[in-house]
């Protein structure tokens, strides 16, 4: 299965719980995207720095210790203003808003549990807006 947008790009995957981080990671990878992975924002945060013109897109969960999700996709466009970022969640809109203090609003969001169909349907969708956009 070929995806959609950026054959072979470059996902950031950042998630505080290994199991899924390496789910998720398998997941891209038999998709036929190249995946880093990450186990913290600070990890994240320097993976990106490393990399940042090469990372098509980074996948990170909401809620971790260190930085919430949406601080981290800040913290990214900081180094690339045109990063994108799409977010994962096994929680409510008013348990995200309770805990980050944000409303989860229009930012690309994967609700957790999700099949391997989804989430390829949903990087797909957001690196081919990042090519048609380029």
């Amino acid at each position: 299965m070929s995806p959609a947008g950026e054959p072979g790009a470059t996902i950031l995957v950042v998630d505080d719980e290994p199991a899924l981080l390496g789910l998720v990671g398998t997941m891209l990878w038999r998709a036929g995207y190249q995946v880093l992975e990450a186990s913290a924002p600070s990890e994240a945060l320097r993976i990106y720095a490393e990399h940042p013109a090469s990372i098509g897109l980074v996948l990170t969960d909401i809620r971790m210790p260190e930085m919430n999700g949406y601080e981290l996709a800040e913290s990214l466009k900081t180094i690339r203003p045109e990063a994108k970022v799409l977010f994962m969640s096994g929680y409510t809109d008013s348990v995200l808003q309770a805990d980050t203090g944000r409303m989860v609003g229009d930012a690309p969001l994967i609700r957790k549990p999700f099949t391997q169909h989804k989430l390829i349907t949903k990087v797909a969708e957001l690196l081919g807006d990042a090519a048609a956009s380029a």
